[in-house]
């Protein structure tokens, strides 16, 4: 079962100044837990930095060199990866 969906940004977004795309991570009851949501979220993020270089949550990103790929996380437990460019890419055909 597929617990991530990418999803295109528009100006309704947050981040979308920024990045061109979000990974939203899923979760279905009874099917994915919360835990392995995480599990998956810490995963992917490993993975992105050890192939891209560090990054930062999204509050912290600035119009200036800003990274290839960013995180977020909120108090309601939901959590989301943003992409543009070479990471939105190597997310692509690793799908």
């Amino acid at each position: 079962m597929k617990t991530t969906k990418l999803i295109k940004l528009d100006g309704r977004f947050k981040g979308s100044a920024f990045y061109t795309h979000r990974l939203e991570f899923l979760y279905f009851f009874r099917t994915i837990r919360v835990d392995d949501r995480k599990a998956t979220f810490i995963a992917l993020r490993e993975e992105f930095w050890d192939k891209f270089g560090p990054s930062c949550e999204l509050e912290h990103v600035r119009l200036k060199d800003f990274p290839d790929w960013a995180w977020e996380s909120n108090p309601n437990g939901e959590v989301y990866i943003y992409l543009k460019n070479s990471a939105l890419s190597y997310y692509l055909l690793k799908e």
